[in-house]
């Protein structure tokens, strides 16, 4: 999918509270 930086598994996705929409947008940090 164009755009898509993480794909989570189904449990990760559950855990962070957005498994129900399918996607959501993130920010991510370069440590």
């Amino acid at each position: 999918i164009k755009g898509r930086v993480i794909d989570l598994s189904k449990g990760a996705a559950r855990r962070l509270g957005f498994i129900s929409s399918g996607h959501t947008s993130v920010c991510t940090d370069r440590v």
